[in-house]
């Protein structure tokens, strides 16, 4: 008779409370993996953009260094041979209707830029001449703005643009 007793005091879980348990477990780790998602996602569109900002930023500097071309021979001179490479550019001119994708992304050099990305970059430029500083697009002037556009795959796209002037700046 003792034997018995003992025997059902000891009870372990049925089948209904496992199945509860199982439904609460389930339901914590789908309440705790759905915030750590969005933040996996919201930290890939971050480095994203970050990256779409560092393409944009690098090409601008490197078309407002070129030089600014004498306006009187923009309509005389020879266009470059299809398929010229950045070295080749001559000056600010030539940056007009560039474009490139990764992951032929390059450097001036003709180099890889370096990005690996899960999707593809897209980088245009843009150089819209100007008569006055603030004035609207012309055919030839003394300022240009230049524009560059990144399309990340994925993340919103980001433009970098500066206003470049063909007369240097005097300091006295």
């Amino acid at each position: 008779m003792e034997r018995r007793m003992r025997s059902t005091s000891r009870r372990g879980f049925t089948l209904a409370e496992g199945l509860i348990a199982s439904t609460v477990l389930a339901v914590a780790v789908a309440g705790v993996a759905a915030p750590l998602m969005a933040a996996a996602k919201q930290a890939s569109a971050a480095q994203e953009t970050a990256t779409a900002t560092a393409l944009a930023r690098q090409l601008l500097e490197e078309t407002a260094a070129r030089p600014f071309p004498d306006p009187a021979t923009l309509a005389t001179r020879t266009t470059l041979p299809t398929g010229a490479t950045r070295s080749q550019f001559r000056d600010l001119s030539d940056y007009r209707g560039y474009a490139d994708s990764t992951p032929r992304l390059a450097t001036m050099s003709g180099g890889s830029a370096g990005v690996t990305a899960a999707g593809v970059f897209r980088r245009a430029v843009t150089v819209e001449y100007r008569t006055t500083y603030a004035g609207g697009s012309a055919t030839s002037g003394d300022y240009a703005l230049v524009t560059v556009t990144v399309t990340p795959p994925a993340g919103p796209v980001v433009s970098a643009a500066r206003v470049v002037t063909r007369w240097a700046r005097i300091v006295s």
